[in-house]
């Protein structure tokens, strides 16, 4: 009886021993974690004219030059524009026209390894259809921003106060008007040509705009009636330090 005891006990002992050694068996990695399919997306902006910095945009002046900046993870690219098969076959790609255009279509055929395995039906092969309206965007003889207008909101630079900006066309302008008012301060500063058309007038906060030597003002093409204006000012006498601010607005 005591042998049989013993017998089973150690027959026990040794089954507990297999099952935690089973349960201890390294799990094999899975091949598809941390795997996600490339982001198939691609956009259309305008370049600013000296700097790397590119704003998506829906609408564009036919003078302007039309970037079209493909997305990371694809081995192939085809852009198609309105009725050009074979566009550019880079992933980043320029367009140009002579005309206004009107509604056009461009199409991006991206290609890269199919990843089945992990995302079943995955072929490797992603088609993405945008529009892009070219414009010729002028009253009279003049060339106008879609920029043009009020603008309420505030600054970094005196966050306690809201107040209008106004964006408005060199020549609609008249020669005597609110000279000190301007941001883009047309009696101490010279045209730095890089950025988009148009001056601003600052209500409110004339007294504190200093000369500003540059402004990148955007708005954007899922929400057209916000506004960004990132500017530089010149700081008082004797340093004249350069000090960078942000202007967040909405059409007024």
């Amino acid at each position: 009886m005591t042998i049989k005891k013993i017998s089973l006990a150690l027959f026990s002992t040794c089954l507990i021993f297999l099952n935690n050694c089973k349960r201890r068996e390294p799990v094999p990695p899975d091949p598809c974690e941390g795997k996600n399919l490339p982001s198939a997306n691609f956009i259309l902006a305008e370049k600013l004219e000296s700097e790397e910095r590119y704003f998506e945009t829906d609408k564009i002046n036919y003078v302007r030059e039309l970037q079209l900046r493909g997305p990371n993870g694809y081995d192939e690219y085809l852009w198609q524009v309105g009725t050009t098969p074979n566009w550019s076959t880079k992933q980043n790609a320029v367009v140009k026209f002579d005309k206004a255009e009107g509604m056009l279509k461009v199409r991006l055929i991206a290609k890269r390894r199919p990843m089945a395995e992990c995302f079943a039906g995955d072929d490797g092969i992603d088609t993405i259809d945008k529009w892009i309206d070219v414009i010729e965007n002028t009253n009279g003889n003049i060339w106008n921003s879609p920029l043009i207008g009020y603008w309420e909101g505030a600054s970094t630079k005196t966050k306690d106060s809201i107040y209008t900006i106004w964006f408005a066309s060199k020549d609609s302008l008249t020669g005597g008007g609110p000279w000190r008012h301007y941001l883009y301060n047309l009696i101490n500063c010279t045209s730095d040509r890089r950025t988009f058309a148009g001056y601003i007038v600052w209500e409110g906060q004339a007294a504190y705009t200093d000369c500003v030597f540059n402004y990148v003002a955007y708005a954007f093409p899922n929400n057209k009636d916000s506004i960004v204006v990132e500017y530089t000012v010149e700081g008082p006498f004797p340093d004249f330090k350069k000090n960078s601010y942000i202007f967040i607005g909405k059409r007024k």
